[in-house]
């Protein structure tokens, strides 16, 4: 294997896992930020309200607004912008 193929390569999986590493952080954060405005509101309200639809809805967020992230990342270090 030629190494400009090797380096294809390499290029190509720290591109995969930028992107997938990007969705899932988000999508760890938008769970987060979700929990605690739901136990913010059980702690003024007192009554603690969290479906898994809400769930759900908020990991799509997640994983649409890591996805973004995660492109804009990849085409930047294709693009070879000084930073990333």
């Amino acid at each position: 294997m030629k190494y400009f193929h090797r380096v294809l390569i390499g290029h190509v999986i720290i591109s995969a896992c930028i992107f997938l590493f990007s969705i899932i952080g988000v999508i760890i954060v938008a769970l987060m930020t979700k929990t605690t405005f739901v136990i913010f509101a059980w702690l003024l309200n007192g009554s603690f309200d969290l479906s898994w639809r809400e769930i759900l809805h908020s990991m799509k967020i997640g994983g649409i607004g890591g996805g973004i992230l995660g492109i804009g990342i990849v085409l930047l270090r294709l693009f070879k912008i000084k930073g990333f």
